[in-house]
């Protein structure tokens, strides 16, 4: 699947996501008046983390599809991709 969004890892600069890190291109700024400080970071932390957790869970589904596991994984396989289709397209 092609990655279409900004490569590279993103970084945090006060509420702002910036990406890829060292640059200074504006993914998105977490804002709001319905959350306090300690979530609107949480958030920052967990966008910020998307292309890793993008990245890692890429890697599990192709182990998944090289070993094909017994026992139950079909689930969180489908789950998974249906993730990375969410995040992809």
């Amino acid at each position: 699947m092609e990655n279409k969004h900004t490569a590279g890892q993103w970084a945090i600069r006060d509420l702002e996501i910036i990406g890829p890190i060292g640059s200074n291109k504006s993914i998105c700024e977490i804002t709001g008046n319905f959350m306090d400080e300690s979530e609107a970071e949480a958030n920052a932390k967990l966008i910020a983390a998307a292309p890793l957790l993008l990245e890692a869970l890429q890697g599990m589904v192709k182990l998944y599809e090289e070993v094909q596991p017994a026992g139950g994984w079909q689930g969180f396989y489908d789950e998974s991709m249906y993730a990375i289709k969410q995040a992809t397209t």
